[in-house]
């Protein structure tokens, strides 16, 4: 069917087993019979169930399929490949050895693309270990929305949720994501077993205007990270659930060696209660690399072992407002704080719980 569509034409598919992997190399739009349907949430009905998809052209649209028991879901042809404008909607990803969905892996890969959205799909029952569910690099306009990613298989190791390297005006909204720990220890096994829900940076390249609002995230080392060493800006995260995860949210967890920075980073009613760390504000390793402009305000901070973790040596070049957060009593931070040099505020603070996540103040998105 995509070898006699012209380019910019709509191909319908039935139901049925397909058993290959198809290369769309034109503008096209495929839609399955379960178009419209969450494979979470709604009730569907018979599949097109296809190995995969190879991205080979631009404009290309996938909604209401089923793409099981192969090795990649959706994935570019071409790991430098700028293949732009893709949309991936209402799709089940289950039984993957790889990556449900993939571009321009590798440091540097796929830099100048442009819009990819993955919304309202599945994925499932990946079989390799240290794989990440979706992986976008070097994406300028990145949509998640409404996914339910369940990357829990225990005997599967290195588990990843997402990989958004130097991907730049990224919105995440109303997904669940469960990495598959459960009360974890600060562990390696735990490390081990699951790493990164949501990872954005690995290497040098920057990151700006991501903006991850009212999800779930849960069962993870680490729930929100930042690896690399490039640029990190304009990041918010707001009405968050953050649950069964060692560190809720660190940067700088990486040690790579070229300068960068974190400025304008924002966390804000969020629950990030009961892990071992809430907040990790990592010295960066070697790097040091400079936080300016971090903001941590309006968020449960309870039940954590701590809820803000500041290391010796941490290169904050103006301080941590940390003010008006719940920290699990009514007298404040005292004991769910290490900040051995002083660098964050957390007075004044909220003096009950109901008022974390409810207190007005700039929401996802807002100016």
């Amino acid at each position: 069917m995509v070898d006699d569509a012209s380019a910019g034409d709509t191909v319908s598919v039935p139901a049925g087993t397909y058993p290959e992997t198809v290369t769309v190399d034109k503008a096209l739009t495929l839609v399955g019979p379960n178009a419209g349907l969450h494979p979470e949430y709604d009730s569907r009905g018979p599949e097109a169930t296809l190995e995969g998809f190879r991205i080979g052209a631009d404009d290309v649209s996938l909604d209401g399929f089923r793409v099981a028991d192969g090795t990649k879901g959706v994935a570019s042809v071409g790991s430098g490949s700028t293949w732009s404008s893709i949309s991936v909607t209402h799709t089940d990803f289950d039984s993957l050895s790889e990556w449900p969905v993939l571009h321009g892996f590798g440091s540097g890969g796929g830099v100048g693309t442009k819009d990819w959205t993955v919304s309202q799909s599945r994925i499932a029952n990946i079989t390799g270990d240290n794989i990440t569910g979706i992986v976008l690099f070097n994406v300028d306009g990145v949509t998640l929305e409404r996914n339910h990613v369940e990357h829990a298989t225990s005997g599967v190791s290195g588990r990843r949720g997402h990989n958004l390297d130097g991907c730049s005006d990224v919105t995440m909204t109303d997904c669940h994501v469960d990495m598959g720990l459960r009360s974890p220890s600060n562990s390696l096994a735990s490390f081990n077993a699951a790493r990164y829900s949501l990872q954005l940076s690995m290497s040098d390249q920057s990151v700006s205007d991501v903006h991850v609002c009212n999800n779930t995230f849960m069962g993870g080392y680490d729930c929100v990270v930042t690896l690399g060493n490039g640029d990190i800006s304009d990041v918010e995260l707001v009405n968050n659930t953050l649950t069964d995860n060692v560190i809720g949210v660190r940067p700088q967890a990486g040690t790579n060696s070229s300068t960068g920075s974190v400025s304008r980073f924002t966390i804000q009613r969020n629950d990030i209660a009961d892990q071992v760390y809430g907040i990790f504000v990592d010295d960066g390793g070697s790097s040091g690399d400079p936080y300016t402009d971090f903001a941590a305000n309006l968020n449960d901070l309870s039940g954590n072992d701590l809820g803000l973790l500041v290391q010796s040596g941490a290169n904050v070049t103006d301080g941590i407002d940390a003010e008006r957060n719940w920290w699990g009593d009514r007298s404040g931070a005292d004991g769910n704080v290490a900040d051995p040099d002083e660098l964050a505020s957390t007075k004044p603070w909220l003096r009950n719980e109901q008022a974390a996540g409810t207190v007005p103040g700039k929401g996802c998105l807002d100016d």
